[in-house]
């Protein structure tokens, strides 16, 4: 079975939490290197699905789905 989680590129890791900050109006997301840590989908079309909810032009945005080939 894949596995998917949302990819920093330039940091080279995972979304590991999102928050929704009420008084500043936006999702903030923290990042971990960790795999044992990262939220995870089982496809990519959900994982996908999660960007159009962070992000308003989701192909402009700073993460993308990733396949995550392996999860200790």
């Amino acid at each position: 079975m894949a596995w998917y989680g949302l990819y920093h590129p330039s940091s080279a890791k995972y979304v590991s939490n999102i928050v929704y900050d009420l008084k500043g109006n936006h999702h903030r997301f923290y990042l971990s290197d960790d795999l044992q840590h990262i939220w995870t989908w089982t496809s990519r079309k959900t994982a996908e699905a999660e960007l159009k909810k962070l992000f308003s032009d989701p192909k402009n945005a700073p993460l993308v789905a990733k396949e995550i080939k392996e999860i200790v």
